[in-house]
């Protein structure tokens, strides 16, 4: 709950930058304590507190008025012309208060859910049937199986290795079982 109250105090609402966050920035990584909350957890967590999450802002605002970090009362303007960010629009009541909480909680669930789909689009999840940690080995499998076929050399039988050849007897490097270049080259003396 810190850490969302920090990240939203903060102006840090998407849980994916939250997350990175942990990582980076030691102020995040304290109030993780040191763990690594993957960015769905965040997702998960502001869902399902959303409510006591609303409630710990306005709580929070208000406690720090009740202690003098911040004043709510009159302000009276006179026609002076200034640089200043005190305009009329910063002044909230608690029912605007309330509503900028809603506001900001749905905008990380709109950030989130943006984030997860341009994630899917862009092909950062796992394609369909590689979910499965027993068919991804099996297509794996398959893929090095394909591979292997499609880089197999091309030896003196016209083509690939003979069938029942495989590994390095196909090569025919020296200590491999295979005939070495200057068994190749006997073979080839004795045949003249």
């Amino acid at each position: 709950m810190a850490l969302l109250l920090y990240a939203y105090c903060t102006g840090v609402r998407s849980s994916r930058s939250i997350e990175r966050r942990c990582v980076e920035d030691v102020a995040f990584r304290v109030l993780a304590a040191g763990l690594r909350p993957d960015h769905v957890t965040i997702a998960w967590f502001r869902a399902r507190h959303a409510t006591a999450l609303a409630g710990v802002l306005v709580d929070s605002l208000r406690l720090c008025a009740e202690a003098g970090l911040v004043r709510l009362g009159v302000v009276a303007l006179d026609g002076t012309k200034m640089a200043a960010n005190a305009s009329p629009e910063r002044n909230r009541t608690l029912a605007a208060l309330n509503r900028q909480i809603k506001d900001m909680i749905a905008d990380a669930e709109r950030l989130d859910a943006a984030e997860a789909q341009a994630a899917d689009g862009q092909g950062t999840g796992l394609p369909d049937g590689m979910s499965d940690p027993v068919t991804r080995r099996r297509r794996l499998r398959e893929a090095q199986q394909r591979l292997e076929a499609a880089k197999a050399p091309v030896g003196r039988h016209g083509g690939r290795a003979p069938a029942g050849v495989s590994g390095p007897l196909r090569s025919g490097q020296p200590g491999s079982g295979g005939q070495g270049p200057a068994a190749a080259a006997a073979e080839a003396a004795a045949a003249r």
